[in-house]
């Protein structure tokens, strides 16, 4: 929700590239976990583990850098589903209470408690198809927004200007270093590269390799087409997060409500480890 904005910072030449470049190590970054807990215990390995051999007694280092992370990761999670929820309850049921984000915060936490505590990511496989889904219906209407802005214009609506605003090739601001983060988290996932080995039933090398490579690879060409779709739509007149830019519409409520579900189904991937 935050690349489009990224690239507006940069430019869509620029914003390629970071997102080229940080998907590529990335991914040699999940290779390398991968790799070495295959070599380290194939089906019990961990982050304790492969430091353990890596940096003896240094282990409790990187189990705190994983803990932080992943504490940081879910509190955003929570924060998200408040801002759009927030949004679901006053458009959708015109309810006062239901539009405060710390009330969908609460229904939120109360949610993710039984996914959290389930004992293997494995269990998580309906939930992680149901976001597939969410996911592909996100992809299709930032697409059809794209092709059928006129019928849809939101920009004047939200900044008093007609869409899409100015677009850059390439371009430099300050706040692009401060945004590097973005283009960085939006591939991490390496908090759940051990259990993802330790759960394969093919835990080969190549099984690893391909499991690594599809993941980022497909997660790259999503990012591509919503980046220079909601770009290309919006120009410079995009947000920090681009499902507040969108205008009321039933089409994008139920988007806020699947996008809800997906980071609440989500979350037990930052608890598990």
């Amino acid at each position: 929700l935050g690349l489009p904005y990224s690239f507006h910072l940069s430019g869509y030449v620029i914003g390629g590239f970071l997102l080229t470049f940080f998907g590529f190590f990335n991914m040699m970054g999940l290779l390398l976990l991968g790799y070495a807990t295959y070599y380290v215990d194939s089906r019990h390995g961990s982050f304790f583990k492969v430091s353990q051999r890596a940096a003896p007694g240094k282990e409790w280092i990187f189990d705190l850098a994983v803990a932080i992370k992943c504490f940081g990761v879910a509190t955003s999670y929570l924060i998200v589903i408040g801002e759009l929820m927030s949004q679901v309850g006053q458009t959708l049921f015109n309810s006062n209470m239901l539009a405060y984000r710390q009330v969908w915060i609460i229904i939120s936490s109360l949610f993710v408690i039984p996914l959290s505590l389930l004992r293997d990511l494995d269990s998580l496989k309906f939930t992680s198809v149901a976001s597939l889904i969410f996911f592909l219906y996100l992809i299709a209407f930032i697409l059809l927004y794209y092709y059928h802005i006129d019928d849809l214009n939101a920009c004047d609506s939200f900044t008093g200007q007609l869409c899409p605003g100015h677009i850059s090739n390439i371009r430099y601001n300050s706040e692009i270093w401060s945004n590097l983060s973005v283009f960085v988290f939006g591939y991490t996932c390496h908090q759940n590269i051990f259990t993802i080995v330790n759960e394969l039933k093919d835990n080969t090398i190549p099984r690893i390799t391909g499991v690594v490579v599809t993941s980022i690879g497909s997660s790259y060409l999503v990012y591509l087409i919503v980046c220079f779709a909601a770009y290309y739509t919006f120009g410079d007149l995009v947000q920090g997060d681009l499902l507040t830019i969108y205008p009321d519409h039933i089409l994008a409520t139920i988007l806020r409500i699947f996008i809800s579900l997906m980071v609440a189904f989500s979350f037990p991937l930052q608890i598990h480890p």
